[in-house]
């Protein structure tokens, strides 16, 4: 009867013995990105020397620079969401 009584209250007296663990607070910290990075972007020299050479590197060129500058205004919307979500 003892033996009974005690698997009976034994989970009761085991479930008392344990505590919930704490909640963990996370904290999200956002980081601008450095201006130096969002300066305008730079462009190669040209160095040909025929008029077939102009006109490949204008086609290089703006492939950089639209390249270059889509990168940038990436990065600056992400400073100015950060900003705004202070």
């Amino acid at each position: 009867m003892i033996v009974a009584l005690l698997f009976l209250f034994l989970p009761l007296l085991m479930s008392c013995s344990t505590t919930e663990p704490q909640p963990v607070k996370i904290q999200t910290i956002y980081v601008r990105i450095p201006e130096p990075l969002l300066n305008d972007c730079r462009y190669p020299s040209f160095s040909g020397g025929s008029w077939g050479d102009v006109a490949i590197y204008a086609r290089k060129l703006q492939e950089i620079i639209n390249g270059c500058h889509r990168q940038v205004e990436k990065q600056r919307k992400y400073n100015n969401q950060l900003g705004s979500a202070k």
